[in-house]
């Protein structure tokens, strides 16, 4: 049987699992909530599609409807009301540090203590716990990757927080169905991984890739998308996307490219990686002639998203410079238009990523 308030209630005790203590360490959580924001984190007419809520869909951040709310205090609140118990705050008092850190403007270390895995009965034993509440004796834990979902199709959306969920390294901070919504929340939660579709209602992907590298550059943009065309893969790029992967990718895959991403390695999944690695997307042989200086710029210039006319100033060549080189080096790459051309010359490196990224 589920007794209690449906709004206040646990994901563990909305499920009717086995409850400790960190059940009621949620439930003030939402309280904290609607004291911060006037409002409750989750509500809905249905207690159904309420339970739903709390058990899968992550708290709007604070801060969207407070603005002037302490990120600190914002913090603490969201920890409180992580969906695994093992995320959370393990003790009141630990909690109660983490608040008291935020009032008196202390807030080095506002984090939640880290667990052990709890004793039968949900409660740590008094002699393995220390004065501020934490376990005496635990190993560091390494806290989870927080990682923010934006695609407008909601099962997808869904069913991909689920499976990142059930890997206790992840922790899926947010959800966005729009460009719009994904860039607020980036720039409000600051996620370590953002994993971007590039087709969305309003702004896409591409649309808000530029502003989420320039406000936001801690944040890896690992781009899920359906798209393998040269020019979303370019754009992308010369965008400063960390990653590019197909939604056709295993479970498996994804999993290593957010753990790459987060090593500051550039990933390309499979079916991307053939069109720069290898000879597949144009046919074209490995022997085929050099390019010179010039077309290279060029070629860089293109893969960074500048038009002919912007192209001839940077370099200051005259505009018909610009086209007969870039006829040049499509010929000489086998390739069928400028987007393919470029991404010719990245495969066989006359154009470097880390120029790409530094346009």
């Amino acid at each position: 049987m589920i007794i209690g308030t449906p709004a206040y209630l646990s994901p563990e005790q909305a499920q009717g699992q086995k409850l400790d203590h960190r059940t009621d360490i949620y439930s003030l959580g939402v309280v904290l909530y609607e004291m911060a924001t006037g409002q409750l984190p989750f509500d809905a007419d249905d207690i159904s599609a309420l339970l739903l809520q709390q058990v899968k869909q992550p708290p709007p951040p604070p801060r969207l409807l407070v603005p002037n709310l302490p990120e600190a205090l914002e913090k603490v609140i969201l920890n409180a009301l992580e969906k695994n118990p093992s995320r959370r705050y393990q003790t009141s008092a630990a909690l109660a540090t983490a608040l008291l850190a935020v009032v008196t403007g202390d807030v080095t270390s506002p984090e939640p203590t880290r667990p052990h895995p709890p004793v039968p009965g949900g409660l740590l034993p008094t002699e393995e716990v220390d004065q501020a509440g934490a376990p005496a004796a635990e190993k560091p834990h390494k806290p989870a990757l927080r990682v923010l979902l934006a695609d407008d199709h909601t099962i997808l959306r869904k069913s991909l927080a689920g499976f990142l969920e059930s890997h206790d390294e992840f922790a899926v901070v947010g959800e966005a169905g729009d460009g719009e919504s994904a860039l607020t929340q980036v720039l409000a939660l600051l996620p370590d991984v953002l994993l971007l579709d590039l087709n969305m209602p309003g702004k896409g992907g591409l649309d808000i890739l530029p502003q989420v590298r320039a406000k936001a550059p801690n944040v890896r943009v690992l781009v899920l998308t359906g798209r393998d065309e040269d020019s979303y893969i370019v754009r992308a790029l010369r965008a400063g996307a960390h990653g590019y992967l197909l939604k056709s990718a295993e479970e498996a895959e994804l999993i290593d490219a957010i753990r790459k991403v987060m090593l500051d390695q550039l990933v390309l999944g499979r079916g991307v990686a053939e069109k720069i690695v290898s000879g597949l997307l144009t046919g074209h042989s490995e022997n085929q002639t050099k390019l010179n200086d010039t077309e290279r710029q060029v070629l860089l210039y293109v893969a960074g998203g500048y038009e002919n006319d912007a192209i001839a100033k940077h370099l200051q060549i005259s505009m018909p410079t610009v086209i007969e080189t870039l006829a040049r080096a499509m010929d000489k790459l086998g390739a069928k238009d400028r987007y393919a051309a470029a991404l010719q010359a990245l495969r066989q490196g006359d154009i470097l990523l880390e120029e790409l990224h530094a346009l």
